[in-house]
């Protein structure tokens, strides 16, 4: 992408970002910039430099070489609190919030100002910004009460309630159901929509084509290039190779044909099994399905949704509530 493409005042412009860790140079003279009123995919493999990118520019981390501009003054970062000065404000992986605290209380944890004196007004706010938005968050819950897709929801409250203009999001739809995915996509369009920019961290090839104005893809550190979605889409509507191979390196096939499975003797089976969870409800409820010998089985779903109190209960540490584990037809649930 040239220089004409794009508008001379970027909202953010990172030139010859650097970053070294000892035995690693995790940015290797990055050059990214976002527009006011976009969703930038940064795309990459794990371990590509995409998060320490980003946390370069929210102030987690100060860059050993390199400019950061915002809005076309140049700054420096030493802390989050800088950059959220500066309206940037990133949401990572894993959560910040505090578990015993309400919604309202972890939004207003660390801003400035007299808002801890009124917490009425506060929850008014945050119920407002909630609904505006369509992320259906009652302000006065705890923390521990809610899922974590809606625990992400709270980090994007705390974020709009602090009313940044770079939202930067870490992976954010490896926690989510996809229906869950679809409604962020929609809290992003709104976002974008109001002028402000959203930064989505990634290294899944389809959202980046759904979601993206543009996609810059990094490996080993390095900024390999930055696309429009449809120079990467095929006339299918499918992901081009090509963008996997800037990822990766290499030419990949993206997709793989498997030889059918034998079918070999039942090692494990599981039959109509509930297991409880740690705060008194049903976990798991009439799971069933087998595993035969030499088979890898999948057991997928969104953290928090039964997984850990089945696998407990398969390997005798939680007590199930009904139904049967059987391994090598032998009961070892009972």
């Amino acid at each position: 992408m040239s220089g004409s493409d794009l508008p001379r005042t970027p909202a953010v412009l990172m030139k010859g970002i650097v970053k070294r860790f000892p035995g690693v140079t995790a940015n290797r003279g990055v050059d990214f910039r976002i527009l006011k009123g976009e969703i930038h995919s940064l795309l990459g493999e794990n371990g590509a430099g995409k998060t320490t990118l980003m946390n370069v520019l929210s102030g987690f981390y100060q860059p050993d070489e390199g400019e950061m501009f915002v809005n076309g003054q140049k700054v420096s970062f030493r802390s989050p609190r800088d950059a959220l000065d500066h309206g940037i404000g990133m949401i990572h992986q894993h959560f910040q919030l505090v578990r015993n605290f309400t919604v309202a209380e972890n939004i207003i944890l660390g801003v400035p100002g007299p808002w801890t004196l009124n917490m009425d007004n506060v929850e008014k706010s945050v119920d407002e910004i909630s609904n505006r938005y369509g992320l259906a968050i009652d302000s006065r819950a705890h923390i521990w009460e809610l899922s974590v897709g809606e625990q992400q929801r709270v980090e994007i409250l705390r974020m709009l309630f602090r009313k940044v203009n770079i939202l930067i999001m870490d992976e954010p739809t490896s926690v989510l159901a996809p229906q869950e995915i679809e409604s962020l996509f929609e809290t992003m369009r709104k976002i974008k929509n109001e002028g402000r920019s959203v930064v989505f961290i990634t290294h899944k090839l389809e959202e980046v084509l759904e979601i993206s104005d543009y996609i810059t893809v990094l490996r080993r550190g390095k900024v390999m290039s930055t696309v429009r979605p449809e120079k990467v889409r095929e006339r299918d509507g499918t992901v081009s190779t090509e963008l996997a191979r800037m990822m990766v390196g290499r030419e990949v096939i993206l997709e793989v044909g498997k030889q059918p499975m034998k079918t070999n003797r039942v090692l494990l089976k599981v039959d109509n099994v509930s297991v409880m969870g740690d705060r008194g409800e049903l976990a798991v409820k009439g799971i069933s399905f087998t595993v035969r010998k030499g088979e890898i089985f999948a057991i997928l779903g969104v953290a928090g949704n039964g997984q850990r109190e089945l696998v407990e209960a398969i390997v005798c540490l939680r007590q199930k509530q009904g139904g049967q584990i059987l391994l090598a037809e032998k009961d070892i649930s009972a």
